[in-house]
C-alpha cells in the first residue's frame, strides 16, 4: 500500500475531492510554465517596443525607466524567497502574479512617462518574484527524483519566450499599438493566477518565524548600488565616475555590515549556514560567472542579428530560432541528466562550455548563416544546461526549510552577473565604436530623440534598439566591425570559471525521502496520516534512535533505508 508520504507521489497532488495527483501536476506545470513566459516576455517583448514608447510618451531617453524596471525587480528577489520560506511559497507566487499584472494595467494605461516609469517599477516588484516563485513551487509540488523533467520542461519556456518577445512586440506595434504588449501580460498572468488558485490546494500556514529587517534593508541597499553602478551611476549621465566608484564603496560597505547582521540573526533573510555546503558556493559562483559573459552577451545578441543582417526586431527574433530550440533541448537535457549524474556540478560546467563554444563561433568574422545558426543553437543550449543544472543543483543541496531562499539567492546572483556583463560589454562596445568612428571619421550616433552622442562611453541595449533604424551606413559598420570580437572576451573568462569549479570540492546534501516528502506535504488540506515505511520493530523504537535529520553524503552516494541508531 503505498504510504501518504510516498517520495514518488507529490505531496501538492493528493487526491482530494476526485482530483488525480498526475493531472493536478500536470495543470499546476502549465501554470508555472505561463509564469516563466511571462516573466521573460516582459523583458523581451518590452525591449522591442521601446524606441515607440518613448516617440508616444515623449520621454527623451527614458533610461530612468530600464533602470527602475531593474532595481525594483533585483532588490525584491531575495526577499521573495524567504517570504516563500516563512509564509508559503504558492500565497507568495500568488502575490507576485497580482503585483505583476496591477503594474501591466497601469503601464497599459499610462499616458506620461511619470506614470509609465511609476507603472514600470510596480510591475518589476512582480517580476522579481515570478521566476525564483515557479523555481520554489515545483520544489513543493515534485518530489526531488523526478523534479529535473519538470524543471526542464518550464525552463524550456525560456527559449520560446526569447523569439516571441521580438515577434509579438514587432507585430503590436505594427499592427495596432505598444500597449498591446501589457495588455497580453494581462491574459497570460490572468490565466496563470486562475489555475494555480483554483487546481493547487491552499497549504497550512507557514512557520511563523520572525522576518529579518534589518538584514533585508541592509540587502536591498547592497542591490541598489550594485543595479546603479551596473547601469553606470546615474541614467541620465552614465560617465561620471565618482558616482560610480562611490556606489561601488557602498556595496562593499553595506554588504560587509549585513553579514555581521545576518551572522546574529536569529531568522536572517540569507542563512550564512547555506554558503558552507561547497555544492551551493559553486553552484553560485558558476551563476555568477555565467551572468556576466552569458547573459550579458546574451542582451546584444538582437542588436548583433539586427546590424549584421539588417533586420527588424521581428526578424531578429525569427533568426533567433536556433537559440530557442537549444535552450528547449539544453533545459529537457538538463532536466533528465542531471538526477542521474554522479556529480552534481557536471551538467552546468558542461552547458557553460557548450555556451563558451556558441559564444566563440559568433566571435569568427565574417560568420555565414549555418554557423551562425550552430552558434545560437549552442549559446540557446549552454543556457539551458546551466540554469536547469544550477537550479536542480542548489536545490538538492539546501535543507528543505532553505530552498526558497537558496532558489532565490541563486537567481539574485545570476542577474546581478548579467547586468555587469551588460555594462561591461557595452562600456567596451561604445569604446571600440568610438575609436573606430575616429579612425574612419564617420558621423556619429544618434541617441533616442535624434540628437548625436558625441562620445559614446556605454552603448547600451536600449539605446542601439531606438537608434538603430536612423543609423548612418558608416555607425553600422563600426557596430558590425566592434561587437563580434567582444563576444569572445567571455570564452577564456567561462573556460577559466569551469576549471577553477572542476577543482573544487562538490558534496550533494542527501535528504531522507520521507523528511523530503513530509517537508513538501504543506498543500495538503488535511493532516497527514503517515504509514510506516520502515519495519514495525523499527516504528516502535524510541524516535531519537533514528536519525532522519539531513546528513551529508559523499558526492554520489545514495543514503540506504536507515537502521537504528546508524545513519542510512
Amino acid at each position: 500500500m503505498r504510504s501518504r508520504t510516498d517520495p514518488d507521489q507529490p505531496a501538492a497532488s493528493l487526491p482530494a475531492g476526485g482530483a488525480t495527483g498526475r493531472g493536478t501536476v500536470l495543470v499546476v506545470s502549465a501554470a508555472l510554465t505561463l509564469v516563466v513566459v511571462l516573466a521573460t516576455l516582459d523583458q523581451t517583448m518590452v525591449a522591442s517596443v521601446w524606441p515607440v514608447v518613448l516617440a508616444d510618451l515623449r520621454g527623451g531617453s527614458g533610461s530612468w525607466v530600464v533602470t527602475a524596471s531593474l532595481l525594483s525587480s533585483v532588490v525584491v528577489m531575495p526577499i521573495y524567497g524567504k517570504l516563500g520560506d516563512l509564509v508559503g511559497r504558492k500565497q507568495t507566487l500568488q502575490f507576485a502574479l497580482a503585483v505583476f499584472l496591477i503594474g501591466a494595467y497601469l503601464s497599459a494605461e499610462s499616458g506620461t512617462m511619470g506614470e509609465f516609469v511609476s507603472a514600470r517599477v510596480i510591475q518589476g516588484i512582480g517580476t522579481g518574484g515570478l521566476l525564483t516563485g515557479a523555481w520554489m513551487l515545483l520544489a513543493d509540488l515534485v518530489p526531488s527524483g523526478r523534479r529535473g523533467r519538470y524543471l526542464g520542461v518550464v525552463g524550456s519556456a525560456y527559449g520560446v519566450s526569447a523569439v516571441l518577445g521580438p515577434l509579438l512586440g514587432g507585430l503590436a506595434t505594427e499592427q495596432g499599438s505598444w500597449r498591446w504588449c501589457f495588455q497580453l501580460d494581462l491574459v497570460i498572468g490572468a490565466v496563470a493566477l486562475l489555475a494555480l488558485s483554483v487546481a493547487l490546494r491552499s497549504p497550512r500556514p507557514g512557520s511563523g518565524r520572525g522576518f529579518d529587517v534589518r538584514g533585508t534593508l541592509l540587502l536591498a541597499g547592497v542591490s541598489t548600488c550594485a543595479v546603479l553602478a551596473a547601469t553606470g551611476g546615474r541614467a541620465d549621465d552614465p560617465r561620471d565616475p565618482t558616482v560610480v566608484l562611490g556606489l561601488v564603496a557602498g556595496v562593499v560597505v553595506l554588504l560587509a555590515a549585513f553579514v555581521v547582521v545576518e551572522k546574529y540573526a536569529v531568522e536572517p533573510a540569507v542563512p550564512l549556514r547555506l554558503f558552507r555546503d561547497p555544492a551551493f558556493t559553486t553552484a553560485c559562483l558558476l551563476g555568477l560567472v555565467t551572468g556576466v559573459v552569458v547573459f550579458g552577451a546574451l542582451a546584444y545578441v538582437p542588436t548583433y542579428l539586427r546590424v549584421v543582417h539588417g533586420a527588424t526586431l521581428a526578424g531578429a527574433g525569427l533568426l533567433m530560432l536556433p537559440m530557442a530550440a537549444g535552450v528547449v533541448v539544453g533545459s529537457v537535457l538538463a532536466g533528465f541528466v542531471a538526477p542521474a549524474t554522479p556529480r552534481s556540478r557536471v551538467v552546468p560546467v558542461v552547458g557553460a562550455l557548450v555556451a563558451a563554444g556558441g559564444l566563440a563561433l559568433l566571435s569568427l568574422s565574417p560568420v555565414g548563416a549555418a554557423r551562425e545558426a550552430l552558434a545560437l543553437a549552442a549559446l540557446g543550449g549552454g543556457v539551458g544546461l546551466v540554469v536547469t543544472g544550477l537550479v536542480l543543483k542548489t536545490q538538492l543541496s539546501a535543507p528543505p526549510e532553505d530552498v526558497g531562499v537558496a532558489t532565490s539567492v541563486l537567481g539574485y546572483v545570476v542577474q546581478v552577473g548579467g547586468l555587469v556583463g551588460t555594462a561591461t560589454l557595452g562600456a567596451l562596445l561604445g569604446e571600440r565604436v568610438t575609436a573606430y568612428l575616429a579612425d574612419q571619421e564617420g558621423p556619429a550616433v544618434p541617441d533616442a530623440e535624434g540628437d548625436v552622442v558625441d562620445h559614446l562611453t556605454v552603448l547600451t541595449p536600449e539605446l542601439l534598439n531606438a537608434s538603430l533604424p536612423e543609423l548612418p551606413t558608416g555607425v553600422a559598420a563600426a557596430l558590425a566591425e566592434a561587437l563580434p570580437p567582444l563576444l569572445g572576451y567571455g570564452v577564456p573568462v567561462l573556460a577559466a570559471g569551469c576549471l577553477l569549479l572542476s577543482l573544487l570540492g562538490d558534496r550533494r546534501r542527501a535528504v531522507r525521502s520521507a523528511v523530503s516528502a513530509t517537508s513538501s506535504s504543506a498543500y495538503a488540506t488535511e493532516p497527514v496520516t503517515t504509514e510506516p515505511a520502515v519495519p514495525e520493530r523499527v516504528a516502535t523504537e524510541p524516535v531519537t534512535t533514528e536519525p532522519v535529520a539531513t546528513e551529508e553524503t559523499a558526492e554520489g552516494a545514495v543514503p540506504g533505508p536507515g537502521r537504528p541508531g546508524q545513519p542510512g
